[in-house]
């Protein structure tokens, strides 16, 4: 739950957009609201994947992570190798827990699950639930959840 929990801060920094996610739902400072950074790989300055937009996640059904729990993460070869500025929050990973199965494309995994799934954006399982959205843009973090640092 806490390297999950740095992925999303990075992932969700805003340097490349947003990083879409199923099974959790998370709130994040809007990239048009100041954010803090801190300097996550030590080079003494503070990159744009380093901006902490990251406020909360939750599990679906409304609980949080727990930061002592194994989640499974599922990401496409390119983002594990490092690629859209992960390389840093990639290497915190023990490479022991990151599994690298088969040899296949993620597209074509992605196809033959979509095809193997009928059921997936069908009426009874929307995709899209405006109800329930997974992502909620705040103007800033609750008062307690900023940790002000000094600027360089």
């Amino acid at each position: 739950g806490k390297q999950l929990e740095l992925l999303l801060k990075v992932t969700e920094s805003g340097a490349r957009g947003y990083f879409p996610v199923s099974g959790l739902r998370l709130t994040l400072v809007h990239s048009s609201e100041p954010a803090e950074g801190k300097d996550l790989n030590g080079n003494r300055r503070i990159e744009p994947w380093e901006m902490d937009r990251f406020v909360s996640a939750t599990l679906e059904d409304g609980s949080r992570l727990d930061p002592k729990r194994r989640y499974r993460v599922a990401i496409p070869d390119f983002l594990v190798s490092g690629g859209d500025d992960l390389e840093w929050v990639m290497s915190q990973f023990p490479k022991s827990q990151i599994i690298r199965e088969g040899a296949i494309y993620m597209r074509d995994a992605a196809i033959a699950h979509l095809a193997s799934h009928p059921d997936i954006n069908s009426p009874s399982n929307p995709l899209v639930r405006p109800d329930a959205p997974r992502v909620t843009f705040v103007k800033s973090k609750p008062k307690g959840t900023v940790r002000r640092r000094g600027r360089r």
